[in-house]
Formats: C-alpha cells, sequence, structure tokens
C-alpha cells in the first residue's frame, strides 16, 4: 500500500526511519520494505534511515545502488560529543549536584552513557 502511493505521488516525499536497529517490527521485513523504497528511482521519493552499524543493515545499505547515498559518523568523533556534553551537565545540572564532589561516581554515569549510546 506506502509502495503505490509513493509510486503515484506528485509531490516530494520524505520518509524518515529513525532507529532502524532499535525496531519492535521484524527486521528482516523492514529491511525488505526500506529496500524496495531505496529500488525506486523517483526523484520526487527522499529516504533517510539511521542506525547502529549492524551486519544485517549494512548489508542492505551497504548495496551499490546505494553507496552513493550513505554517509557513515564515525562513533569515536560521537562519543567525545556525548562525553563533552555529559561533562557539561554532570558539571552545571542541578539533578547532578549530589554527585558535585564525586569524581569517582561522575566517571562511571560517563563511561555507562557513553558506552549505552553506541554512538547516538
Amino acid at each position: 500500500m506506502v509502495l503505490a502511493v509513493l509510486k503515484s505521488a506528485n509531490r516530494k516525499t520524505y520518509l524518515i526511519l529513525d532507529a532502524l536497529d532499535e525496531s519492535g517490527v521484524p527486521r528482516k521485513d523492514l529491511l525488505a520494505w526500506v529496500e524496495m523504497i531505496a529500488e525506486l528511482t523517483s526523484p520526487k521519493i527522499h529516504l533517510l534511515v539511521t542506525s547502529r552499524e549492524e551486519s544485517d543493515i549494512s548489508s542492505v545499505l551497504g548495496r551499490p545502488n546505494l553507496m552513493d547515498q550513505i554517509i557513515a559518523v564515525q562513533t569515536d568523533i560521537i562519543d567525545k560529543d556525548i562525553r563533552a556534553y555529559m561533562e557539561h551537565r554532570l558539571g552545571t545540572g542541578k539533578e547532578f549536584q549530589r554527585w558535585k564532589d564525586r569524581a569517582d561516581i561522575q566517571q562511571k554515569i560517563q563511561d555507562s552513557l557513553t558506552r549505552m549510546s553506541g554512538g547516538m
């Protein structure tokens, strides 16, 4: 149904699929759908997908017809940004004041949240 609507669209259509790797829909079904959308050649259809890099997702999004459209984000750079933001929040946020003098706890919070963010 969605494909039929997209194919007949008379104006630009933007589809955003955020956090593909976190979807509750069976991933193989969702990846098949993404692949079908990506294969539409209409210049009016634009697809934005965000995801952590995982092998099944990379195998679909890394196909030759999509390679020129992929923007890979370097996790280490994002981790630095996350750490900088968290340092700021831990130092200035009212909710973290109880750990103001506990650098060990602040470090554990930073390490844990950075690791759990997975570059996102």
